[in-house]
C-alpha cells in the first residue's frame, strides 16, 4: 500500500513539475514575444522620427525658398525702380 502511495505522490510530483516547466516555458516565450514586439515598435518609431525631421526639413527648406524669392523679388523691385529714377534724372538733366 506504501508503495501505491509513493506512486501516486511521484505521479502528482510529476504533473505538478510538467505543469511548472510548461509556465516556464510559457513565460519564457512571453518574454520573447513581448522583446521582439518592442523591437518593432522601436523600428517604427525610429521610422517615424525620420519622416517627421525629414518632413520638417523640407518644410524649412520650403520656408527658405519662399523667403529668398521674395527677398531677390524686392531686390528687383527696388534696382527697377533706381534705374526708373535714374533715367528720369538723365533725362531731366539732359533735356
Amino acid at each position: 500500500m506504501n508503495f501505491e502511495n509513493g506512486g501516486k505522490d511521484a505521479q502528482k510530483f510529476f504533473e505538478w513539475q510538467q505543469t511548472m516547466q510548461k509556465q516556464d516555458y510559457d513565460e519564457q516565450m512571453d518574454a520573447i514575444e513581448r522583446k521582439r514586439l518592442e523591437g518593432k515598435m522601436s523600428y517604427e518609431e525610429a521610422i517615424i522620427a525620420r519622416q517627421r525631421l525629414a518632413d520638417e526639413n523640407r518644410r524649412i527648406a520650403d520656408e527658405l525658398k519662399r523667403q529668398t524669392r521674395e527677398a531677390i523679388e524686392i531686390h528687383v523691385k527696388e534696382k527697377l525702380q533706381e534705374e526708373q529714377r535714374m533715367k528720369l534724372v538723365m533725362d531731366f538733366l539732359f533735356e
